[in-house]
């Protein structure tokens, strides 16, 4: 696993994570971790939406299409 450091974090921004950790029962590390996981997850599902094709108002795709496209991503990942 790799480690990743951030220098000059302001005092205000430090304490409202620490707080916010705290309130998790966490610590630092582990509460900061989870949200980076979260946003890393969140780009990469992001990027999946926007690689779409944008579906025409006027079209309506059928279940098995929806099935499909969601099982080729998956696939592709």
């Amino acid at each position: 696993m790799k480690n990743v450091q951030i220098r000059d974090v302001p005092d205000d921004i430090h304490a409202i994570l620490v707080a916010r950790a705290e309130s998790e029962k966490k610590s630092l590390q582990a509460f900061l971790s989870e949200l980076l996981e979260r946003e890393a997850h969140r780009t990469r599902t992001l990027d999946f939406l926007t690689s779409i094709e944008p579906v025409r108002a006027d079209s309506v795709a059928s279940t098995e299409d929806i099935v499909a496209l969601i099982r080729a991503a998956r696939d592709a990942q």
